[in-house]
């Protein structure tokens, strides 16, 4: 990835933005998880993630700055259930923006992050079921799934890069270190 991303500097000139993004989903009740299952999925959903950060970062650091921003997930600020080793890598990638934060302050760099709640996505379409299939028995846990207090339902993915766009412009030059909900209120609760 590296290579990749030095190529294109070399061929463009600089680099102002990282955007990472980066999921898979297993959605088991906690003890349906393995070993694997937790590994593939925070090297996923949380490495490759800090991978893409270090493939770029120093040229940032030379550019004289710019903007990082990690999508997480509305599951990095609140555990939803049957979704223990994606709470784990997500809670992750909060840490991460918010430590990258503050290490990369001196080089003029903002690190933030993106929670989505519900997005109709791939991901979401193969998860649903999985979580439906795992409602009877857990009424109460599943009704922690439906809590977009807002706009109920799955949103398009334009709204969560309209939200990366704007942590990318110059129209948030004083927001680092953000956790950026953009959920319908899931979070809220």
């Amino acid at each position: 990835m590296k290579e990749v991303v030095d190529q294109g500097v070399a061929e463009l000139g600089r680099l102002d933005i990282i955007a990472a993004n980066a999921g898979i989903d297993l959605v088991v009740p906690w003890d349906g998880a393995t070993e694997e299952n937790v590994q593939t999925t925070i090297e996923v959903n949380l490495i490759g993630v800090w991978k893409t950060v270090m493939a770029g970062v120093q040229h940032l650091i030379d550019s004289g700055g710019g903007s990082i921003i990690l999508t997480s997930s509305a599951n990095g600020l609140r555990a939803f259930p049957f979704n223990v080793p994606y709470t784990m890598a997500k809670f992750g990638v909060t840490g991460l923006a918010k430590a990258l934060a503050m290490e990369l302050a001196k080089h003029n760099i903002r690190v933030n992050s993106v929670h989505p709640g519900g997005v109709n996505t791939p991901l979401v379409e193969t998860a649903w079921p999985q979580f439906e299939a795992l409602k009877e028995g857990n009424e109460a846990l599943f009704a922690a799934l439906e809590v977009a207090a807002f706009k109920p339902g799955m949103m398009d993915p334009r709204e969560i890069s309209n939200a990366i766009l704007w942590l990318a412009s110059d129209e948030s030059t004083w927001v680092t270190g953000h956790a950026l909900t953009v959920d319908g209120g899931a979070t809220q609760h």
